[in-house]
């Protein structure tokens, strides 16, 4: 006789005729593997994923989305911890000398990368573009460690983010398959003016102005009137001519 398990269980093998019954004790029925979860829910190649279920004592393949995962080991009946491959989204899939169970919503992505941003240098309130690849679905933009008062993924490869309070270092961006950083990114603090002499001074004269943060002064007025001209001595000199003042 050839027969086909059905549900099975383990036990004895009987044949039944009208003359009656026999049986032989010894077999083991080797049930499907039941995926009953995965964590985390999404990878790229080289993300160790953990694979929760019964049934997987004897596990011949693991694969994510129809690919196989570039190894895994079985912990135990109800555990397996797997590698991803190449990689692809769609159904966790378990398969053993019982069968295959899979269970669906592994999403395979690609970790971001930041190729550039402009400008390099900016104040609270400026919007930097930071080109890249893999940004869609990014859940944080970070200057220096700072984070954007606001972000706009434009598409897959550009972010409009907003300078927040800000520091200098590095610019980030994390989605949910990893963070992408470059460094170079320099935040301008606001000038302050503590002092300038003289007080008083007619058109022509040379007022010095002292403070911080004078690095690429753009104008200086006095009164609301611009000088005819100023000199940036450093970030915390200017010497800048009155005008009709």
């Amino acid at each position: 006789i050839d027969a086909v398990v059905g549900a099975g269980a383990s036990g004895s093998v009987s044949v039944t005729t009208p003359g009656g019954s026999t049986s032989l004790p010894g077999f083991t029925y080797i049930p499907a593997p039941v995926v009953s979860s995965f964590l985390p829910n999404n990878g790229t190649s080289g993300t160790t994923i953990i694979i929760t279920g019964t049934g997987f004592t004897g596990a011949t393949a693991v694969d994510f989305g129809g690919t196989p995962a570039t190894s895994f080991t079985v912990v135990n009946d109800n555990t397996i911890t797997a590698v991803l491959g190449a990689g692809t989204s769609g159904s966790v899939q378990v398969t053993s000398a019982g069968g295959s169970g899979s269970l669906p919503g592994f999403a395979y992505g690609f970790t971001p990368a930041i190729s550039g941003f402009a400008p390099f240098a900016a104040p609270a309130g400026a919007t930097v573009t930071i080109t890249g690849l893999n940004f869609t679905g990014a859940t944080a933009v970070d200057f220096g460690g700072t984070p954007a008062a606001s972000f706009v993924v434009i598409s897959p490869n550009t972010i409009d983010a907003v300078v927040g309070a800000g520091s200098s270092g590095l610019v980030s961006v994390t989605t949910s398959f990893g963070t992408a950083t470059l460094p170079g990114f320099t935040f301008l603090l606001p000038p302050t003016v503590t002092s300038f002499t003289p007080t008083a001074a007619g058109t022509g004269a040379t007022v010095a102005i002292t403070g911080t943060n004078f690095t690429g002064a753009t104008a200086v007025s006095f009164g609301g009137t611009a000088a005819t001209s100023f000199t940036v001595n450093s970030p915390t000199s200017i010497d800048a001519v009155v005008g009709a003042g």
